[in-house]
């Protein structure tokens, strides 16, 4: 539980060699806006298409960013694709699969 003036990240702490990288769940209320979200928080680069199959392959690489791996910390996730069930399937998948 996060409590009033600490920050989400500051109850992680990665293992030797991780990053933290934080996705905020507030602005991934429509694909096209968690697009955008992935894109800020793992910084991808430019040729990145903005849909379910990039967004499958720029998190299965992410060569780009100099860590060994990642620790992905949704905050606010109950916010993430609200109210559409079969978005929010495919983006769970990703998610399983990038894993």
């Amino acid at each position: 539980m996060v409590t009033a003036g600490q920050s989400a990240e500051s109850l992680v702490r990665p293992p030797t060699g991780l990053a933290l990288k934080v996705i905020k769940g507030l602005h991934c209320k429509t694909p096209a806006n968690l697009f955008a979200e992935f894109a800020r928080a793992l910084e991808f680069p430019d040729y990145f298409g903005h849909n379910w199959d990039a967004l499958e392959e720029c998190l299965a690489d992410l060569e780009w960013l100099p860590a060994k791996g990642y620790i992905l910390l949704i905050t606010d996730a109950g916010c993430v694709l609200p109210g559409d069930e079969e978005e929010y399937e495919t983006f769970l998948e990703i998610l399983r699969d990038a894993g």
